[in-house]
């Protein structure tokens, strides 16, 4: 069976799959009645399942699970993006990317140099996260937060995971023994004097990203790479 992933939800032992899902499976993949599938659930799992049912005016197919193909379940460990808003199209790559690099969650995050100071800005960024999990083939869907202020997700994730800083100034001291991370970025023109400061008085590790000047989606991009490549050298 040609490997071909698709978001859905399980009810009981009945998959069942909407809308932008539909459409991929029956209008582009062929897909009928009896035809199988890998189905990638909200909470982490990978299945093979059936087709059983399909509604074409309703957009709506059923499915069953036949076998579990990865006891993931909601895993808590690996690593966070916290970033400051900045243009849309360059927002989505980061998430895009990141997503293909295995991060575990994005959380966005007002600051002083935020592009967008709106709190309500996450239209479309699921549909980017569920295509990237398809194409890269990984098991798990990436949560996004709500947008935050810069010190509550500081609080958030202080005592729960390695706060690491991107900086291009500083040498690296991330140690490499990590298992959480929650890498923070900046906007463009990065964080501001006084906004490094409370990120490091939280007892911040510092990742260096280079001499050159980035943009906040390459910095995150390399930074996640790069923190992933430590953690899972302990595991």
């Amino acid at each position: 069976m040609r490997d071909i992933r698709i978001i859905g939800t399980i009810e009981g032992n009945r998959v069942i799959v909407r809308e932008r899902e539909f459409h991929h499976l029956v209008n582009v993949l062929r897909k009928k009645r009896g035809d199988r599938f890998v189905l990638v659930d909200k909470k982490g799992g990978q299945f093979v399942a059936e087709i059983t049912e399909v509604y074409s005016h309703k957009k709506l197919l059923f499915a069953r699970v036949l076998k579990m193909l990865d006891n993931y379940r909601g895993n808590k460990k690996g690593g966070i993006i916290v970033f400051s808003l900045i243009r849309e199209n360059r927002l989505r790559f980061l998430i895009e990317k990141c997503t293909e690099i295995g991060v575990r969650g994005f959380q966005p995050i007002l600051t002083e140099r935020s592009v967008n100071k709106r709190e309500n800005v996450r239209t479309g960024w699921q549909a980017v996260v569920e295509s990237a999990v398809k194409q890269s083939g990984r098991n798990s869907i990436p949560f996004i937060n709500n947008v935050i202020k810069l010190n509550n997700a500081l609080s958030m994730f202080a005592d729960s995971h390695t706060i690491v800083l991107g900086d291009g100034e500083i040498k690296s001291d991330v140690p490499d023994s990590i298992e959480n991370w929650a890498l923070f970025i900046g906007p463009e023109g990065g964080f501001s004097s006084a906004e490094k400061e409370k990120i490091l008085s939280k007892g911040a590790h510092i990742i260096n990203l280079g001499e050159n000047t980035l943009r906040s989606e390459t910095a995150a991009i390399i930074g996640a790479y790069e923190l992933n490549k430590i953690a899972n050298k302990r595991r």
